[in-house]
């Protein structure tokens, strides 16, 4: 589709530039207090020293197909850049995902705006009526449409299935401002596509009372009028919001310490519950060790998508074909899985341009759990895996750092996701499996809910052992660092 269809206003408004109270929730902005409904309780102080973090509130309403998306989205944006800002930029996923999202309407404290499609319609450049000095705060309204894709985009995590809804980035976010510029660029189809700041998320949800709402974050409100259902969520501070909607699903749930752990699955794979859940119990309390998880939910959520699992806040999904074999795979993807929720979530990075800062970590952090719960065979097996799958990769001495363009279909994985692991295990010999176990804690302590780059995990990692690993980094990372 053309962008002219795409994105259609170019207007101009009355001009109010005092930053005004919220209309989509009867909820002031400054009262953070209704997000420590998602955390646990090591979490919930933080939350008020974190000024900077953007707040969205969403109203989504799902089409009785569960096709489209009507949507509203308040967004009240702090200018913590240092810079003087003349526009804000958007990202609108969608576009290159298979489905369309259309904004419609766009204020910037109540001025109707003009703004300019990028990137194949990925992108929004929304220029402001007033210049946003340091520090200074705007709300941003939109109106929006996503409709739903059936293809396989992106491995299908914004499609509609017959059993169920993935809907991932279905409302327009803001892009992160790093050294002076947007970061707009467009995702490769290998990859995780999003690259997120860490925000606040009020959300309500109208759809069918026959669905399942499984979503990031907690339920606060649940109403049921006729045939429809009103969900109201919170979740923060958090990368994204993520929704799946389901029916003819089992739920089957577990706590682990203050967190609350759920799989929602398709009957047929209902042999399966048990055994997840313990799997990913086992890997909170591994990683909790690190540091704590931040939430009081886990979500896993079993979806016909063609990625073995998909990452976001507080939730994950995982193909339903990993649940036919429980013996197979299932426990390492989901593991992994787990592990995303302190790399990329609770630490954030840019999953285009630095695919391996959250992805090789995932795979340490998933050899550490490994150790802890699984014979030395079964290790040993975990590692001559995803070292065959490395020296499959086009040249395997080739650096894990580069953006995920960078790599071809076969050494993508072969070289961020296996050589990738085995640069910690190179790690381990420097500075020892202890130290490396204390780096990351401090990584995630230091940079929990920043948006960092490889630069920040050199830096721990040579607090701890009091080296400089420019020469390992060169030789296995990039020479950038």
């Amino acid at each position: 589709m053309k962008l002219t269809f795409i994105f259609a206003f170019v207007v101009f408004f009355h001009v109010s530039l005092a930053v005004s109270l919220p209309e989509l929730f009867n909820q002031p902005w400054e009262d953070l207090s209704i997000f420590e409904h998602d955390l646990v309780s090591s979490y919930q102080a933080p939350n008020q020293s974190l000024p900077d973090l953007s707040i969205y509130h969403l109203d989504l309403s799902l089409s009785d197909d569960l096709s489209q998306v009507t949507g509203k989205e308040e967004l009240l944006y702090r200018n913590s850049t240092g810079q003087i800002l003349s526009e804000l930029v958007f990202r609108l996923y969608p576009n290159v995902l298979g489905s369309q999202l259309l904004v419609k309407r766009v204020e910037i404290d109540g001025v109707l705006t003009v703004g300019r499609l990028e990137h194949s319609g990925s992108v929004l450049r929304i220029f402001l009526p007033k210049a946003l000095a340091p520090n200074e705060q705007t709300i941003i309204a939109m109106q929006f449409t996503t409709q739903v894709g059936q293809g396989s985009e992106s491995y299908g995590r914004l499609a509609l299935y017959s059993e169920a809804l993935s809907l991932a980035h279905a409302y327009p976010v803001l892009a992160p401002f790093k050294e002076g510029d947007w970061l707009t660029d467009t995702p490769s189809p290998l990859g995780d596509p999003s690259v997120l700041e860490a925000a606040y998320y009020l959300v309500r949800v109208s759809a069918p009372v026959a669905q399942t709402l499984v979503a990031s974050g907690s339920l606060i409100n649940l109403d049921e009028t006729g045939d429809r259902q009103t969900a109201v969520f919170s979740t923060g501070p958090a990368r994204e919001f993520y929704l799946a909607s389901v029916t003819g699903y089992v739920q089957l749930s577990q706590m682990v310490g203050e967190t609350l752990i759920n799989i929602y699955l398709p009957e047929r794979f209902d042999h399966a519950a048990g055994v997840s859940l313990e799997y990913a119990a086992k890997a909170l309390e591994r990683f909790n060790q690190l540091i704590p998880y931040p939430y009081r939910e886990l979500d896993i959520v079993a979806m016909p998508v063609l990625a073995s699992g998909i990452e976001f806040p507080g939730i994950f999904t995982l193909t339903n074909r990993l649940f036919t074999n429980p013996a197979g795979s299932l426990e390492s993807v989901l593991v992994h899985e787990t592990a995303h929720q302190w790399s990329y979530n609770l630490v954030g990075n840019d999953q285009v341009l630095e695919p391996w800062l959250d992805e090789a970590l995932a795979q340490y952090l998933t050899l550490l759990y490994h150790r802890s719960y699984d014979s030395p065979q079964f290790v040993e097996g975990y590692l001559d895996f995803w070292n065959a799958t490395w020296h499959e990769a086009t040249d395997p001495l080739e650096v894990i750092g580069e953006p995920v363009s960078y790599y071809d279909d076969y050494s993508y994985s072969g070289i961020v996701y296996g050589r990738g692991l085995f640069f910690f295990l190179v790690l381990e010999q420097e500075i020892g499996t202890d130290g490396l176990e204390r780096a990351l804690s401090q990584y995630y302590e230091q940079y929990r809910w920043d948006f960092v780059s490889g630069e920040a995990l050199k830096t721990e990692l040579e607090l701890v052992c009091k080296c400089d690993l420019s020469e390992l980094f060169d030789r296995w990372v990039d020479k950038k660092y």
